[in-house]
């Protein structure tokens, strides 16, 4: 199912440093619920027009990357110009800024793009915005300040990006994952749920002790990026946040620059864009965590849709009134 939901924050309340508990789901409401739809600019843009006034409060989007390009009007993460909230077209440079993505800019690109013939081709000429972004705002607004990065996605991208590379440096690192009882996921390429991410950042030592038994001494560069990755999740992605953040990210980035493995969209996101978001909000990225939409997908369906007798088969007669009617049911008691 793909839901759009909100989440209630209270500011100033006392919250958990745990950024992955499902009980963020207390306080989410479910705006829009649609099944079996693909994530394209078309479908997104029908629902999001259905849902009216978010221009009448203060709110962060957080979601993923993919559907971030999405909702903002670029190409997807592989394209020139991968990145949601920066100009950038060269993500190996860490070390210099490039122009902030804002509504504005990406309005007059995307109307420029149309203007020349909408060429997906030549859609790197403009910066690859190829549609009107599917936000209401003002035209200085950055993207930066209206779409969290992504606490969660980043979290599970780097550490399979990571993974990956030490993988093909040492097959037998899947030995590790055996030991400490993870296993990659059937969908997304193999990649890991958020708490097995965590399982392997918090069992490094583990992995340092069986590189050494096989002596594989080209895996110690790994488990240093992993050690350092680790400072930066418990610095700022959960709801405390520690002041050296940025000392942590720094000390990440060169590690990182002396890896010599790719620099992807998630890793320019945590390098380039992480650090400015935490500095104008003051607040670390837990509380902007995509994880609670992750907890109500299943929530919903589990105790809700089919416990409550809720499911119907698409097609049905009852099935529209019976998921408006348990996405009703079930905002209520998350307020209640």
């Amino acid at each position: 199912m793909f839901k759009i939901v909100m989440n209630i924050l209270d500011t100033a309340g006392v919250q958990s440093t745990n950024s992955f508990k499902d009980s963020g789901i207390k306080g989410t409401l479910i705006l829009a619920l649609v099944e079996n739809i693909q994530e394209t600019d078309d479908n997104i843009r029908l629902i999001l027009s259905n849902i009216k006034n978010l221009d009448k409060i203060k709110y962060h989007i957080c979601s993923d990357v993919k559907l971030i390009n999405i909702i903002v009007g670029i190409q997807s993460c592989s394209s020139k110009h991968p990145c949601p909230y920066c100009e950038t077209n060269n993500l190996e440079n860490v070390d210099t800024f490039t122009e902030d993505r804002t509504l504005g800019s990406i309005r007059h690109s995307a109307s420029a793009y149309k203007s020349a013939g909408s060429n997906k081709k030549v859609a790197q000429h403009y910066t690859n915005c190829i549609n009107q972004p599917l936000l209401t705002g003002d035209d200085h607004e950055r993207i930066l300040d209206i779409c969290a990065p992504p606490e969660l996605h980043l979290l599970q991208g780097i550490v399979k990006h990571v993974y990956d590379n030490m993988y093909k440096n040492w097959p037998h690192v899947s030995l590790w994952l055996d030991k400490i009882n993870v296993k990659p996921t059937n969908y997304h390429h193999g990649s890991f749920v958020g708490n097995d991410c965590l399982r392997m950042l918090k069992n490094v030592d583990i992995l340092q002790q069986m590189a050494e038994s096989h002596d594989k001494h080209i895996i110690q560069k790994y488990v240093h990026i992993l050690r350092c990755f680790y400072d930066v999740v418990k610095s700022c992605f959960g709801m405390t946040l520690d002041p050296q953040y940025d000392t942590y990210i720094n000390q990440f980035k060169y590690a990182y620059k002396d890896m010599d493995i790719t620099i992807t969209p998630k890793v320019h996101i945590l390098l380039m864009h992480v650090p400015d978001f935490i500095t104008k909000h003051n607040r670390s990225l837990g509380w902007y965590s995509e994880q609670t939409l992750e907890s109500v997908h299943h929530d919903f369906k589990r105790n809700c849709w089919e416990k409550q007798g809720y499911k119907r088969s698409i097609g049905h007669p009852d099935y529209s009134q019976n998921l408006t009617k348990a996405a009703i049911v079930y905002s209520s008691k998350n307020i209640s």
